[in-house]
């Protein structure tokens, strides 16, 4: 319990005056209500991300490197989440890279 008081008193200062307990259920709901409340300018718009926050064309890195390189060596296009079309779909799923000329398919499983 203890601790608990002392977070709250040190949250109370840091914050000017945001009641952790009274005001948020959760840590980040904590963090945000006092970024809003200290940091964020009045009638300031935020920049939304090109393709959204639900970006589900989002490859890894490792794919990507992949992808490029094997495009390098083997001096052909393949179409992938960044190109301009994005990932080409097969029936419902959607595939890492795609060469049209050679119909060929890659899927990247990394870690």
């Amino acid at each position: 319990m203890a601790a608990l008081v002392a977070f709250r008193k040190e949250f109370l200062e840091v914050s000017n005056g945001l009641d952790v307990l009274r005001e948020s259920m959760t840590i980040a709901s904590a963090c945000m209500k006092h970024f809003r409340m200290n940091h964020l300018k009045p009638h300031h718009v935020g920049i939304v991300p090109e393709k959204g926050y639900d970006n589900a064309d989002n490859q890894s890195l490792l794919a990507l490197r992949f992808l490029k390189w094997y495009s390098e060596k083997n001096m052909v296009n393949i179409r992938t989440a960044h190109s301009e079309n994005g990932e080409k779909k097969m029936g419902k799923y959607k595939l890492d890279g795609w060469v049209k000329e050679k119909k060929l398919a890659i899927e990247v499983n990394g870690c």
